[in-house]
């Protein structure tokens, strides 16, 4: 083929070819760079009928900026020398807009080797090209959140092992991203939640949330939310790590200034609790009293004896009562830390509504219903009762008093799977639609002006979800109200937590030291071990214990020492006891009324040395020394 109208006959290959190409436009061009023809395809894509394009130069589809630059010219010449010249960029349509192409332009020659003209294929890239930067834009963007954010971000397997983590975590740890990448993100915190229990959630809800305290470098332990976000890629999730320490002391302050208006509002409650068996303990002791110093004691009758049975029976169930009141409200109104141990509920939610039952007992009953043979939990006991004592309030507030039959108050505990539930429902007049979206928004209340803080159910919520829990609730005015709360069954125990078993030990013959500056205290402890045949050494005086010690003539099997002494706390006791007789400190227990600094407190914690709350029952005080012998 020799010209180029050759190759445009009408029967030539060319059209042939030309006509069955859809996907690209295709032009036929002279050796100038002007078109000569084209396909139906390049017309529907610039827009151009065949006789407005024939003849013109091929500059016309090109942008202002890129003939200036010479970019046809080069295109031309490119193609001439190397057999062929690629070009992306924008073309113009006949319209003025712009389209992003990807263009081929080869030569056409003969048998000589002269060039006939070019065959250009233009295909539309113009979508590509949008997503493409959309692509780098949203890449650009990723890398300044990852990179430059101030939440700690890391890439997990399924497994927790890091795969990657942005500057912000290597700076939260106070590690380089070598001395954290490769390994488990729960190597770094602790927490109440466990991985398995993460992935059950992000499985069901397609993310997770919850409190932890980081384990960092420095000895800095701040605590954080962690976001778990789902999978990003097959085994791989997204985890965000926010420093949430600050607020964290807010809250906490905010929660003990709403526990100390709950104490205000128990007060009263709890005074008048407390006076009821006291009036018949004290009346029912004189009664004893007078029996026992009558001039023919010596000659009590069966029935007077009876009755001082009966009356003393009454006075341990007063005192008991009273012990289960106080314990409650001691606990409640600790400051502490966030120290961890086992928890029942049963017990912790009893404790609460012993506290409450002034504000229950003139308006409703109080049903309980208890699983049995539940797991305990692992959680600050302190938090959570807080958390039962709100809603038992709450319950108490929506019960008009005057029909105590009527009304309920229900208190439930279940196992649901891996978590336990928590129910509190009221019969009481229930909670407005429109009221119930807010009602866990801090400083929100119907209540009046000054009663309450509003915070109630705010902070009964973040302690909740603290531990990996929810907390939810259905009303209807009316009706009543029902409060939910889910907690998770921790797969690991607290490393914190005192178990001493439950069956009372059968020992006997044990040298014990007794040292409690409150005398009476040491008559009864003495007195309770001499009834079970141990060997008793007693004084109201630590430095005098310790002179006991140092003249080494009994070697004793356990110390049962009070924490706080005027001539020397429990806890410089146990040290002094330490430089005697290292192994001697293993086998002292610990009995308080509760009354310590939070130093002491936390020191305590880091023992495994039992502790008693006076008052106690002389199985507490049996089982304690049994413990602390170790396995026999």
């Amino acid at each position: 083929m020799e010209s180029l109208d050759q190759i445009l006959g009408a029967d030539s290959v060319f059209h042939l070819i030309a006509d069955h190409i859809k996907d690209f436009a295709l032009f036929l061009l002279d050796p100038e760079g002007k078109v000569a023809t084209w396909n139906e395809t390049a017309q529907q894509f610039l827009g151009y009928m065949a006789p407005e394009v024939m003849g013109k130069p091929l500059s016309l589809f090109f942008i202002p900026e890129d003939v200036t630059a010479g970019v046809v010219a080069r295109m031309l010449e490119e193609a001439r020398r190397n057999g062929r010249s690629e070009f992306n960029g924008w073309h113009l349509r006949r319209d003025g807009s712009r389209c992003w192409v990807q263009s081929f332009l080869s030569p056409l020659t003969n048998g000589q080797g002269k060039t006939l003209g070019f065959v250009k294929l233009v295909r539309d890239t113009t979508d590509q090209k949008v997503l493409s930067e959309h692509l780098v834009d949203a890449q650009a963007r990723f890398e300044a959140v990852f990179e430059k954010g101030p939440d700690a971000v890391v890439v997990i397997e399924d497994d927790g092992t890091i795969l990657e983590g942005n500057p912000a975590f290597g700076v939260l740890l106070g590690l380089d991203r070598e001395g954290f990448l490769g390994r488990k993100l729960q190597d770094f915190y602790e927490a109440t939640f466990d991985l398995p229990e993460v992935r059950r959630k992000v499985w069901e809800k397609g993310s997770f949330r919850g409190l932890a305290r980081l384990r960092g470098t420095g000895g800095r332990t701040p605590e954080v939310e962690i976001d778990v976000k789902g999978q990003i890629l097959e085994g791989q999730s997204l985890v965000v790590l926010r420093d949430v320490t600050e607020r964290a002391q807010l809250q906490k302050q905010a929660a003990l200034n709403d526990k100390l208006v709950t104490v205000g509002t128990l007060a009263a409650g709890v005074a008048h609790e407390i006076n009821n068996p006291l009036a018949y303990i004290l009346g029912n002791l004189e009664t004893v009293r007078d029996l026992l110093e009558a001039p023919d004691a010596a000659l009590m009758s069966w029935k007077d004896l009876s009755d001082a049975r009966g009356l003393v029976r009454d006075c341990l169930k007063g005192s008991q009562r009273i012990r289960d009141i106080v314990r409650g409200l001691k606990s409640f109104s600790r400051s502490g830390g966030e120290e961890m141990s086992e928890v029942q509920l049963a017990e912790l939610l009893d404790s609460a509504i012993s506290m409450t039952l002034h504000e229950i007992r003139y308006k409703a009953k109080v049903e309980r219903h208890y699983e049995p043979g539940l797991p305990p939990l692992v959680a600050n006991v302190t938090r959570l009762q807080q958390v039962f004592v709100n809603l038992l309030l709450n319950s108490a507030h929506a019960i008009a008093p005057g029909n105590v039959e009527g009304n309920r108050i229900q208190v439930s505990l279940a196992r649901e799977g891996d978590q336990v539930a928590v129910r509190v429902a009221d019969s009481g007049k229930g909670i407005p639609p429109e009221v119930l979206p807010r009602i866990f928004d801090p400083f929100f209340t119907t209540k009046p002006v000054g009663q309450g803080t509003g915070l109630g159910l705010s902070i009964s919520r973040d302690i909740i979800r603290g531990y990996g829990g929810e907390i939810s609730v259905e009303s209807e005015p009316g009706k009543g109200t029902v409060f939910t709360i889910r907690l998770p069954i921790a797969t690991d125990r607290s490393p914190n937590a005192r178990s001493m078993g439950e069956k009372t030990p059968d020992l006997s013959g044990l040298k014990v030291l007794v040292v409690d500056d409150e005398a009476a205290n040491v008559a009864l402890f003495t007195r309770m071990l001499r009834r079970h045949r141990h060997e008793v050494v007693s004084t109201t005086s630590a430095l005098e214990a310790l002179g006991i010690l140092r003249k080494g003539l009994t070697r004793f099997d356990a110390v049962v020492s009070d924490l706080n002494m005027p001539d020397m706390s429990g806890v410089e006791f146990y040290k002094q006891v330490g430089r005697l007789d290292e192994a001697l400190t293993a086998r002292i227990v610990f009995v308080s009324g509760g009354v310590f600094d939070r130093e002491m407190e936390a020191f305590l914690d880091r023992l495994p040395n039992p502790r008693l709350e006076k008052p106690f029952k002389i199985e507490d005080l049996l089982r304690a020394i049994a413990h602390v012998q170790g396995p026999k």
